[in-house]
């Protein structure tokens, strides 16, 4: 076989392993469809947290893609095709929007008649009114859908001609596609989840929301190139420094995750604002404060540790442990982020809480499997593939040819 043959021409399993998760997603829908009907306002906040899990799945890895254009490296480069193929879910993640906005009644306290009231709440209402909210989130898909079919399309072109001066084009709409979809993120995640708490505010907060994307796609990423790698081509080239810069990447958005979570309660603690202290108040002197407490150490104490040692990261089956904590520790961060807010008497968990994020977790996946399927695993008409993992590739298959 070549390196220019699809995914699933190397490794069949591809399709099979999209079947079971397509059923396992469609058997947790009918779940879904029961907690709905049996408690409505728990259902869409378990949808809510299990959304934003899987939309930083393609988010993420969509900016790991165009980090990768701009800066380079080995580890962009064996990720790259996977990358691609979660970016392309966005669509689908377009459609699964759906459900939050016909159930913004249940979610957000301002859609609610008279929840405006004094003058710094009527300000806020300009913002936070049901039409624009809709046509603020239309932008964002729009830009995310934008980016992700360019990126895609002038992969799959330069796949099919071999043109490398592609590469440029992808590169140049980089550059200005991570300051713009960071910037959709980052409103995203006021509008969807702080606006959980209308009173409430922090400028930091769509920040720590788009590291939290880049951390759950990088350990995903991680995941899947351990699993890749153990199949043609992908083990012909995979070597233990790529794993080795995929952990320091780990490894730094689990420390600016950190320091943007202390940096948003050490400012909010000096400020002492009633419409500030609030947030955390409910969270920290009630039995929320466990989850805080989990988070310090699970999802950066313990990480921390373990990726400052080389040779934990070079070390396919401890790094993958790493990762797959790294994701399961994310879904707890959402719960922290989105639950309080709409469990005001204190500590609750719902079933819902576990069916739900990890039903659209199968789903994702699902459709995920069905777009790397498509696609050859390594780009190999990229003058970065050519240039560093050139002499690997003469030797794990045919030199490829550019079609005409």
């Amino acid at each position: 076989m070549r390196l220019t043959d699809t995914a699933e021409q190397h490794i069949p399993e591809l399709a099979q392993k999209q079947r079971t998760f397509l059923l396992a997603g469609g058997i947790g829908a009918v779940l879904c469809v029961v907690g709905y009907l049996t408690n409505p306002h728990q259902f869409f906040q378990s949808y809510l947290m299990g959304y934003m899990l899987v939309l930083g799945l393609s988010l993420g890895s969509l900016g790991l893609a165009m980090i990768h254009q701009l800066s380079g490296g080995e580890w962009g480069i064996v990720i790259r095709r996977s990358c691609g193929a979660a970016a392309r879910v966005v669509p689908v993640m377009t459609v699964l929007f759906l459900p939050i906005a016909f159930g913004m009644h249940e979610l957000y306290e301002w859609t609610h008649e008279g929840w405006a009231e004094g003058e710094f709440l009527h300000r806020k209402q300009q913002y936070l009114n049901v039409n624009f909210f809709l046509v603020r989130a239309a932008i964002y898909f729009a830009i995310w859908n934008g980016l992700a079919f360019l990126l895609s399309k002038w992969s799959l072109d330069q796949d099919r001609t071999g043109d490398t001066s592609l590469t440029r084009k992808m590169q140049v709409l980089s550059a200005g596609g991570v300051l713009i979809g960071g910037l959709a993120v980052t409103f995203a995640a006021f509008d969807w989840m702080m606006s959980l708490a209308p009173h409430w505010f922090s400028t930091i907060y769509g920040m720590l929301v788009l590291i939290g994307q880049l951390l759950s796609a990088v350990a995903f990423q991680i995941v899947m190139l351990t699993w890749l790698g153990k199949r043609k081509p992908m083990s012909e080239v995979l070597q233990p420094i790529q794993l080795h810069d995929l952990g320091n990447l780990m490894l730094a958005f689990t420390m600016v995750w950190a320091y943007f979570s202390f940096s948003q309660y050490l400012i909010i603690w000096a400020g002492n604002l009633p419409e500030e202290i609030d947030w955390y108040m409910h969270r920290l002197f009630t039995g929320w404060r466990w989850i805080a407490l989990a988070l310090i150490v699970v999802n950066f104490a313990l990480p921390f540790t373990l990726l400052l040692q080389r040779k934990f990261k070079r070390n396919p089956g401890i790094i993958v442990r790493i990762a797959v904590l790294v994701i399961a520790i994310r879904t707890i961060d959402l719960f922290w982020l989105i639950a309080p807010d709409l469990h005001h008497d204190g500590f609750s968990v719902s079933w819902m809480d576990i069916v739900i994020p990890g039903s659209l977790l199968c789903l994702w996946l699902g459709f995920y499997f069905q777009q790397l399927r498509g696609r050859a695993l390594l780009p190999v008409y990229d003058p970065q593939f050519q240039e560093r993992l050139g002499a690997m590739m003469a030797h794990g298959g045919e030199e490829p040819k550019a079609a005409h």
